[in-house]
């Protein structure tokens, strides 16, 4: 079975609730944690995290659970356990899957006991992984595949587009009751459905909208690049009209609609929605502690607004920064003032320093334009970041450090901003505001 079919059966076929697991062949389970029917299994030991990990993906489970019906299921007094595997990375997974050599982010069936297992990604150090808390892809699809797991069968009536967006729905909310996701036009990976939605209707007649966003719901989902490293981690277009579709069924109570009706009442509330973020690469997500970010090794993370604004401004935020591999430095970048790709960047380098970049437009370098000299931002401990722009000057300071400022003859900057991390970094943006300046 292929990687990318694999977890299409697991996530967006109908699966019923797992029976009693079987064994693993031989016995391997560290760090499991039960609460009632549901169970989270780390499948390596870790002297630093103990089972802190387990602890996460339960909570995740639990939320989703609680976010919907139907609840793990039960007979009698007895409960049908659900148990979800959670291995240190996909190569890791792939090798104790019996596929060695193979990178694996999920196993809708691992070594034949029943239950599903899924990776951390992107690979976080065991010390890293302690400090961070389960990346948002991880947590992401593992709402996403419980959701799925206790979703019931489609039928006539409820069709698997719909049984699909429910389910996406339901995830959605586990995550914001735990603090790891915000309101849907807010969180990253919905708020990027949401743009890429509105931007495939607005290129089809006014009148014809709602059956084109009936069509891209029926239709398949795009994954090709929902787990590829250099891929942005976000919603597709198709998933956003699942969720819009799930939203109005919702509102329709008992009463009967039709699937067209359905799609018309999606669109007004589309078109009601402004979504904040547009991910352009790597994985950004709510999190308790402000936002978390995650690049793999392999491409940078970034999330814009969606809004460009004009005319003098202040950025405010704090970053904490991790190396996902400590033999690395890490990054944190802000991004402001971009127009369409031409855009400014503070970079935040635990071993190199602070640095403003600009590039020109998108398949341009990058050129530094002012940096800090001597000075080496921590690792691990809050760094405070204040821009100023009063329309022609543009100030920065990181951690109580001034950069030179910086005038640029050519161009304002007016646009857009966003958050970030270099790749092979996990940054937590703690607080980020943008607000206009007098």
């Amino acid at each position: 079975m292929s990687f990318v079919f694999s977890i299409l059966v697991a996530l967006l076929a109908a699966t019923p609730l797992a029976q009693e697991p079987r064994p693993l062949p031989d016995g391997q389970r560290f760090h499991t944690v039960s609460e009632g029917p549901l169970r989270a299994t780390m499948l390596w030991r870790s002297e630093r995290g103990l089972d802190r990990s387990a602890v996460q993906l339960m909570e995740i489970l639990r939320a989703v659970d609680e976010a919907g019906s139907p609840a793990a299921a039960t007979t009698g007094s007895e409960a049908a356990p659900l148990e979800f595997f959670l291995g240190p990375t996909p190569a890791q997974l792939g090798k104790l899957g019996g596929r060695k050599g193979n990178k694996v982010l999920w196993e809708a069936d691992f070594r034949g006991t029943g239950s599903p297992a899924l990776a951390v990604a992107p690979r976080l150090n065991d010390r890293v992984l302690f400090g961070t808390g389960l990346p948002p892809v991880t947590r992401r699809v593992a709402a996403l595949a419980a959701a799925r797991r206790l979703a019931p069968e489609p039928t006539d009536s409820v069709p698997a587009w719909l049984v699909s967006g429910r389910a996406s729905l339901r995830a959605q909310r586990g995550l914001e009751a735990i603090g790891h996701a915000r309101a849907l036009a807010v969180e990253p990976w919905c708020a990027s459905g949401f743009v890429e939605l509105k931007a495939l209707l607005a290129e089809a007649p006014e009148g014809e909208r709602a059956a084109e966003l009936l069509g891209l719901a029926s239709g398949p989902l795009p994954l090709e690049g929902l787990f590829d490293p250099t891929a942005p981690f976000r919603q597709s277009a198709a998933g956003a009209a699942r969720v819009m579709l799930a939203l109005a069924h919702e509102a329709a109570g008992e009463e009967p609609v039709s699937h067209g009706k359905l799609a018309e009442n999606a669109l007004v509330r589309l078109q009601e929605l402004q979504p904040r973020w547009t991910v352009e690469g790597g994985a950004v997500a709510g999190h308790p502690a402000g936002w978390m970010v995650t690049a793999t090794q392999a491409a940078d993370a970034l999330a814009l607004e969606t809004s460009e604004r004009s005319g003098p401004f202040r950025i405010e935020a704090t970053v904490v920064i991790f190396a996902n591999d400590p033999k690395f430095p890490g990054q944190a970048d802000i991004v402001f003032g971009d127009q369409g790709g031409d855009r400014l960047l503070l970079a935040v380098n635990t071993r190199e320093g602070a640095y403003v970049f600009r590039r020109a437009a998108p398949e341009e370098p990058y050129e530094i334009v002012t940096e800090a000299e001597g000075f080496k931002p921590p690792a691990f401990s809050e760094i405070s970041i204040v821009i100023d722009y009063d329309g022609e000057v543009v100030e920065v300071t990181v951690g109580g450090v001034q950069l030179p400022p910086v005038r640029l003859a050519d161009r304002s900057l007016d646009g857009a901003a966003g958050i970030g991390a270099h790749a092979g970094s996990t940054v937590f943006v703690r607080r980020f505001k943008r607000s206009g300046r007098r």
